[in-house]
């Protein structure tokens, strides 16, 4: 059964979706903002036209493989591009209306970040709330959270452009986390938890999160600075002024650590958790490796402004520290554990040799081995944890991913048909 408010929604996105094409088209031959760009014009048009066109396939059924694969690829263009459409769109709005008023800058950017909010419920909730099965629903809501939390660093026209510590980017970021949550929510995960799971063997615990912080020795540049004592443990910051390192703490423990815990150890964990099948350390296991894989993936994008050797050295890094991370979320059953870490890791560096990150320029030889030694020792702590601490904590967090799973199916069922 559809209800009302979906067919209103459905409306609302197929609506949005012709206005877009047609605003698209029109400042394209009007030369307007970055719809002037042929590249830009193009794809925001196919991912116009590819929203529009999964709207239309409400009215017929994928009765078959072919009409399912043409549904599946139409969705995976819409996730990756709906939110390039609106800005596209709205950016040259912004671009006319400066134009023609020059309003004030700031004030306009702010609205367009508003007007951007509002006008992507429609398509977060037809291309993300609504999805139902388990693989797109991760990979919608990843597109969702990526395009539309940081999509005021796309947006400016003539020398006016967000800041990137700006209100702007912190109401876009703000609003995407929440609607994110909101989407688990719905779904039947709960929210992320402060407690710890009941029965936790510290001294465990502390095996898994105590190498974590050696890792970071990965700066030192040599085994002879890593092993001076006392090790030094710097703040890494742009310049030593008070007010850009406080600035600068925030935005990478907010946008940066507890974005990616949240996308990895949450939004995707809980989902796997739930999809896997077998014992519960088989569950762990399978989940702790598919979410550390993603993990590493993830860093691939490095790629465009680091050497390729180094970017692969940081992607093993990664998967290092997504598997230790998962199991203490697992094992603890909130992520905020993972945040604090992450956060360290990110913030503070041993002895740093150079002024930036040893992964921007080529790999030397310490780097390359101390990342295979800290990788195989954090995978090896955490496949001896999984197979040896008992499985108590680890069974809460199962039952805690599926309690709401299991209460509100019968809803999920009557929305799905």
């Amino acid at each position: 059964m559809v209800t009302t408010s979906s067919k209103r929604v459905d409306l609302q996105f197929g609506i949005e979706c012709l206005v877009c094409i047609g605003l698209t088209i029109l400042f394209h031959f009007l030369q307007v903002s970055y719809l002037s760009s042929s590249g830009l014009f193009i794809w925001t048009l196919v991912g116009g036209l590819t929203c529009w066109l999964i709207w239309l396939t409400n009215f017929w059924r994928a009765r078959n493989t072919f009409r399912s694969v043409i549904k599946v690829s139409l969705k995976l263009v819409s996730y990756a591009l709906y939110s390039l459409v609106l800005i596209m769109v709205v950016n040259a709005l912004l671009a006319i209306v400066w134009q023609g008023t020059h309003f004030w800058a700031q004030g306009l950017l702010s609205l367009g970040t508003i007007l951007i909010i509002g006008l992507s419920l429609p398509g977060f909730f037809k291309l993300v709330v609504n999805e139902t099965n388990p693989i797109l629903r991760m990979v919608s809501i990843f597109f969702y959270y990526l395009g539309f939390g940081l999509f005021p660093q796309s947006l400016g026209f003539g020398n006016h452009y967000v800041n990137d510590y700006g209100a702007p980017y912190w109401l876009a970021f703000i609003s995407a986390t929440l609607l994110v949550i909101y989407a688990m929510v719905h779904w039947g995960y709960q929210l992320p938890q402060l407690k710890f799971n009941h029965h936790l063997n510290y001294w465990w615990l502390a095996l898994l999160v105590i190498p974590r912080f050696l890792v970071m020795g990965f700066s030192a540049g040599s085994w002879s600075r890593f092993f001076s004592l006392p090790l030094q443990i710097r703040l890494v910051i742009p310049n030593n002024s008070l007010t850009t390192a406080t600035i600068y703490a925030v935005f990478t423990i907010v946008t940066v650590c507890f974005k990616e815990e949240l996308i990895f150890r949450y939004l995707f964990l809980a989902q796997i958790l739930n999809a896997v099948k077998g014992s519960v350390r088989t569950r762990i296991l399978k989940t702790t490796l598919i979410t550390a894989t993603l993990f590493a993936a993830w860093h691939l994008h490095h790629i465009f402004y680091q050497p390729f050797t180094t970017t692969c050295l940081q992607i093993l890094a990664a998967f290092g520290m997504g598997v230790v991370f998962a199991i203490i979320y697992l094992y603890t059953g909130t992520i905020w554990v993972t945040v604090i870490m992450h956060s360290i890791f990110d913030l503070f560096s041993v002895d740093m040799a150079g002024s930036v990150t040893p992964f921007v320029s080529q790999p030397t030889s310490f780097l390359v081995e101390f990342i295979l030694i800290t990788t195989t020792a954090q995978v090896a702590i955490g496949l001896i944890a999984i197979y040896t601490m008992k499985t108590g904590p680890f069974e809460q967090t199962i039952r805690a991913n599926q309690r709401k799973q299991v209460l509100r199916r019968p809803a999920l069922n009557r929305l799905e048909n």
